[in-house]
């Protein structure tokens, strides 16, 4: 991109020299960018194959998420022209964002965003990236997330052994998708539960559990004790909980996998 020096006039009367492109001079270099996607592409493929061959252990944990883009040029207008200055790609997505108060209280808010959507896959340790998609900011993360898991080759996906997200990408076609290639996912649960319910109980034994999987034990006083995890047996394909060691309690419960 060729630069020229562009000279700007301070309050006090004194210039400087700005070394910026013009406005036209980045429209006219973005307009070449794209005429060689395809360059673009292959090179992005070949980094990524050399990060796989050079870096101890990359890609054995790998994390999903996306970014919106906020788009700052002119809405299309109602014939969807292509004049260079209105965005005739982008679109419109509402994004909620959902928290829960210490009281169990869910509060929501909403904003709504003109632009893309950046999908990214990445290397949790390196924090480099394996896989890529920009979209227009409605297409849903878990359904172009399928999308990149599915481009996976061979050789990725036998290296990988865990994939990470947050509960945006939570459900049931993702989670399959993920377990059929033989990876762990490690993503959290989102809250499907009735605002009012904080436990249920476990068939009809004194454990109680949490909608993210916290199990606890109630005493005869009716005190809830939160038990540790103790691992999954195999031979049972249950989880094992037990107290922690201040109580003094050797007790082992199993939590069979199938129960929601």
């Amino acid at each position: 991109m060729r630069i020229s020096p562009h000279f700007s006039r301070s309050q006090k009367g004194k210039y400087r020299v700005q070394l910026a492109p013009t406005e036209a001079a980045f429209s006219r270099f973005l307009k070449k960018l794209l005429l060689h996607q395809h360059l673009l592409d292959e090179m992005f493929t070949e980094l990524v194959t050399t990060l796989y061959e050079t870096l101890d252990g990359f890609g054995q944990t790998l994390a999903l998420d996306g970014k919106i883009i906020p788009s700052y040029a002119t809405k299309p207008n109602k014939k969807v022209e292509h004049d260079g200055r209105r965005d005739t790609e982008a679109d419109f997505t509402l994004k909620q964002y959902t928290t829960t108060t210490a009281n169990g209280e869910k509060i929501t808010k909403k904003k709504t965003w003109f632009g893309y959507r950046l999908h990214l896959i990445v290397d949790a340790n390196y924090e480099l990236s394996v896989a890529y998609e920009v979209t227009k900011a409605s297409e849903g993360e878990p359904t172009v997330a399928k999308r990149l898991i599915k481009q996976f080759s061979t050789s990725q996906t036998k290296q990988c052994d865990y994939l990470l997200a947050d509960r945006g990408y939570d459900g049931a076609p993702l989670l399959s998708l993920i377990e059929s290639k033989n990876i762990i996912p490690v993503i959290d649960i989102k809250n499907q539960w009735d605002k009012d319910t904080l436990t249920q109980q476990y068939r009809d034994t004194d454990l109680i559990y949490t909608y993210n999987g916290a199990v606890s034990y109630v005493d005869e006083k009716g005190n809830e004790i939160k038990l540790a995890y103790m691992g999954h047996d195999k031979k049972t394909d249950c989880l094992r909980y037990g107290f922690k060691s201040q109580y003094q309690d050797n007790r082992l419960f199993r939590i069979k996998c199938e129960e929601d």
